[in-house]
């Protein structure tokens, strides 16, 4: 568990052995409730990541669950968490009182938390626990009534919206009582929310959370909790998770034949930081699959001026709905598509390219948008569009920007493409993840100009030939895209 600061930094955490061999989930000590949870889910054998995570967190350690997208993560520490704040109740432990969670998982987007709301939902309905989101919730006043009105066991939320009701009033910001919430405002108004009976934090999506936008006041946060943890004999339990990582053995992906390590950068320094001081005790249970392209892709790239790129895009999706309709059963379900942009504007002008194409030609495609700049019922809508098309159609495509890339729940994308190259590393696995997911076969094109992103395939197309990690090669500009902080600030708030 969180201890206390190191005085000196120490190595990164260590990584777990993989369990062989685990049959079952019953085999991971889970709890007949929750393996009925996972009946109803239709799941029936742990994935890797989660053989390791759930043995780990009950077992009572901080966990940092890396694992590629698709791999299982957010069950991986949802079914040990959900058993231990049950295990608390039975052994007489103090029952969830308003404004008071028990677990917080603290999460990058809406789109993120409602699905991990979901998750949440299907075991504690088993598990008879209460949980709810403030990512659903539109106005403050159905913020706090999630909350006031009556005991949550587990909270789903992003950061601003978390922060939010952790605030005290309009007046100036001071510390809360007990050290035990981020801060507040000194003034007549008391918070709506509480952190003092937190015994779980989970990060989802660490590496995001902890860049330079959140991550500022999410650490002062958890090193609060850590002190009140302490004070009241309580220690506090962590987890984050990401399918990405910035530090420990990840750190060393980067490592090409003959060269000398070429390290990820500083994507998370404030991450860095965490793991070799207030999670230096930690263990690491990572997949197989981190930071490599799936066995199961198909990557290609297609060398284009950026003038001809709206008709390569063009080309790209007809070939893909010509291909769907010869391969098509009896009753076909529309392939779908998702398009990447590296900007907002980029999606904006991309949506209206395919939507006129659509309309002009008398195509059967069902265009829909996620990006940024959409105010949340529109990315909502836009969303819901996606999933459940008008039923003539025969193409779905979403086109977004890195805000689809990571943690949303999309299956069986059957082609991914790249209508902007990435600039870093970490924005391209997430893309392309968006396919070939547990074990399915899919497909990745990849729209590029020579000039502009030249070493970058280079780097890539080794990668994919010779089964390397894409982490850390040599060619990516590691920081961060200029114009992408006020984007993924507007997405997660």
């Amino acid at each position: 568990m969180l201890g206390r600061r190191a005085a000196r930094l120490r190595p990164p955490p260590r990584l777990l052995p993989h369990r062989r061999g685990a049959a079952s989930f019953a085999s991971l000590r889970l709890r007949p409730p929750l393996l009925a949870a996972l009946d109803d889910m239709g799941l029936a054998e742990p994935t890797e990541v989660q053989e390791a995570a759930v043995p780990a967190i009950l077992g009572g350690r901080d966990v940092l669950i890396a694992s590629e997208t698709g791999s299982g993560k957010t069950l991986g520490y949802l079914l040990p968490v959900v058993q231990l704040l049950k295990e608390q109740e039975e052994k007489g432990g103090r029952a969830t009182r308003l404004q008071r969670p028990r677990a917080v998982v603290v999460v990058p987007s809406r789109e993120v938390g409602r699905q991990v709301l979901r998750s949440v939902k299907a075991l504690s309905h088993h598990a008879k626990l209460a949980s709810a989101s403030l990512c659903n919730q539109p106005t403050a006043a159905r913020r706090a009534a999630a909350v006031t009105s009556r005991p949550i066991d587990v909270l789903v939320s992003t950061p601003g919206r978390l922060l939010d009701l952790l605030q005290q009033g309009p007046q100036q910001r001071g510390r809360g009582r007990g050290g035990d919430r981020v801060g507040g405002r000194q003034g007549k108004a008391e918070p709506t929310l509480f952190l003092s009976d937190v015994r779980f934090l989970v990060f989802d999506e660490a590496d995001v959370l902890f860049d330079d936008e959140f991550g500022p006041t999410l650490l002062p946060m958890l090193r609060r909790l850590l002190r009140a943890g302490e004070s009241r004999g309580r220690p506090l339990q962590c987890v984050l998770a990401g399918a990405s990582w910035p530090g420990g053995e990840p750190e060393r992906l980067g490592r090409r034949d003959g060269q000398r390590r070429q390290r990820p950068g500083k994507r998370s320094p404030l991450l860095h930081g965490l793991l070799r001081g207030e999670l230096r005790d930690a263990v690491r249970a990572e997949s197989s699959g981190l930071h490599r392209l799936p066995d199961n892709l198909e990557l290609s790239f297609r060398l284009v001026p950026p003038q001809q790129k709206p008709a390569a895009l063009l080309d790209t999706l007809r070939h893909v709905a010509a291909a769907a309709r010869r391969e098509a059963g009896p009753s076909p379900t529309p392939p779908s598509v998702m398009v990447f942009a590296n900007t907002s504007r980029a999606a904006v002008f991309v949506t209206a390219l395919l939507r006129e194409e659509a309309e002009h030609d008398g195509l059967d495609w069902s265009v829909s948008a996620l990006h940024g700049s959409m105010t949340p019922a529109d990315r909502e809508h836009e969303f819901e569009r996606f999933h459940a098309p008008a039923e003539e159609a025969g193409l779905r495509v979403l086109v977004c920007t890195d805000v689809g890339s990571r943690g949303l729940d999309i299956e069986a994308v059957e082609h991914v493409v790249l209508f902007d190259c990435p600039k870093n590393p970490v924005d391209f696995l997430h893309r392309v993840g968006r396919t070939a997911r547990a074990g399915a076969a899919g497909r990745a094109t990849c729209l590029y100009h020579k000039s502009q992103d030249g070493e970058v395939v280079r780097a890539l197309k080794e990668a994919y030939r010779r089964k390397l990690p894409v982490r850390g090669l040599v060619g990516w500009d590691h920081s961060h895209r200029e114009g992408q902080g006020e984007e993924a600030a507007r997405a997660r708030a």
